[in-house]
């Protein structure tokens, strides 16, 4: 067992949208690359590799362990209902961090596919 402080409701947030902002911004510059590099090219094929981890294993496992530590933690503080799944809603966390101002729109052109 851990000695370390569980993770609060920010932190899940916070790291919530982390996740979105990476996941969006690699989607974004796959796609950017991909206009001027042909699928077979040895870049190409570098970066789909990296682009894949989102439909991994790893990628599902990761965002199971998250969310249910942080089921468990908005359940404390009675606030899962007014959060929801946050680990699982990536896009639409992402577009809150645009209209909020967080985030450029500028930043926001492409790549707008949700698992």
């Amino acid at each position: 067992m851990s000695n370390k402080p569980k993770m609060s409701l920010t932190d899940h947030l916070k790291t919530a949208d982390d996740l979105a902002i990476a996941r969006k911004h690699l989607t974004q510059a796959f796609v950017r690359v991909h206009e001027y590099h042909n699928v077979s090219s040895k870049l190409m094929k570098m970066f789909g590799k990296i682009f894949l981890i989102f439909k991994s294993k790893p990628w599902r496992e990761l965002r199971n362990i998250l969310d249910k530590e942080f089921c468990l933690e908005a359940n404390e503080e009675q606030q899962f209902e007014n959060l929801g799944f946050i680990y699982y809603e990536l896009d639409g966390r992402y577009k809150t961090l645009v209209e909020k101002g967080l985030i450029s729109q500028e930043l926001t052109d492409q790549g707008d596919e949700e698992d």
